[in-house]
């Protein structure tokens, strides 16, 4: 029997049963329907509901999904405790489908929603352009994400006088402050702690490559790399350069220079505007060099001196040897 024939055979004898016509019945089973829900879990009994409400809705002629009213579920819970294993799988299969078609057009819907929102997002950037170029308008408009799933990219729109005005302000990049306002929005404050060190590290790396494009430059050796730690005798001694303008108290890795991200930024600025860079020496600096450290004109440093016990046995086999001496003295009667 299929579900068709299930409903027509339940209004039927519910109807024979009231003495009224199946007309009413039917009438009044529709127009108290509710909507089906199909945010339950996916079992079997939803799988049939659903079936004998597409069912009514097919009798009625409308699109509206149903649900069977209760009027006549006692009998339509009888009929489905009855079904048979093969009429069980295929309503299974079904409804399976039914949740697969169903969660594939919440996505696709949920990505147009986004994409509207983007396509609003830029409208009102075209908006800000406009005034700024027929009125003459200064504005700083910023848009990011609020859940991880969000399409949305993060969106930012300035102009030249107030992205300056930023950089002075904060000593930071406008870009990255976005990126730690999208990072709190999404994540709260871990997340912006995780941004901060990635900012850190990413502006170390580019203190690093800026840094050593500009040993390149001023040596003209394309294989010079920049040495913090043996500064003096791995680049002064050897190119006859020195770094100025280094705001810190000493010249070290920049892993192992405990900064802030604000402070990273300002080396950076320095190095970009040669308020931090290398110079050569003139040659009156470099004679007064080598005369101080004569080992300094030749690019060597002086090494350690030689050990006083160089060539002698020590530690445990040196033990052994005075313990052997002592016993062939005393076999000679050498001792006092």
């Amino acid at each position: 029997m299929t579900v068709s024939q299930v409903l027509v055979m339940i209004l039927r004898s519910k109807a024979m049963a009231l003495g009224v016509k199946e007309a009413v019945i039917r009438a009044q089973v529709y127009r108290t329907a509710n909507r089906f829900s199909h945010n339950h879990k996916g079992n079997l009994w939803n799988g049939y509901l659903r079936l004998v409400a597409e069912q009514a809705n097919k009798d009625r002629g409308t699109r509206d999904k149903s649900k069977i009213n209760a009027l006549v579920m006692d009998e339509v819970r009888e009929h489905y405790r009855n079904l048979s294993l093969d009429e069980k799988k295929v309503i299974a299969e079904k409804h399976a489908e039914y949740r697969t078609a169903n969660k594939i057009g919440s996505y696709v819907s949920d990505k147009s929603d986004q994409h509207a929102a983007l396509a609003k997002i830029n409208s009102i950037n075209s908006l800000l352009q406009s005034l700024h170029q027929q009125h003459d308008i200064h504005f700083l408009f910023v848009a990011v994400r609020g859940t991880p799933t969000s399409y949305v990219k993060l969106q930012i729109t300035t102009t030249a006088a107030v992205d300056k005005f930023w950089t002075l302000s904060n000593q930071s990049d406008l870009h990255a402050f976005s990126a730690r306002l999208e990072a709190f929005c999404v994540g709260g404050i871990q997340d912006l702690l995780n941004v901060d060190k990635d900012a850190g590290l990413h502006i170390r790396s580019q203190i690093r490559a800026l840094i050593g494009k500009k040993l390149v430059a001023i040596t003209g050796d394309p294989n010079a790399t920049m040495s913090y730690a043996r500064f003096d005798k791995d680049i002064t001694a050897k190119y006859n350069i020195v770094l100025e303008g280094w705001p810190f108290p000493k010249l070290q890795n920049l892993a192992d220079v405990r900064a802030s991200n604000t402070e990273l930024q300002q080396l950076y600025a320095r190095i970009l505007s040669n308020e931090c860079g290398f110079r050569k020496l003139t040659p009156a600096e470099i004679e007064g060099r080598a005369q101080s450290n004569p080992s300094s004109s030749n690019g060597m440093h002086k090494g350690r001196a030689p050990r006083s016990d160089k060539g002698l046995k020590c530690g445990p086999q040196k033990a052994t040897l005075a313990r052997r001496a002592v016993s062939i003295s005393g076999a000679m009667g050498l001792t006092s």
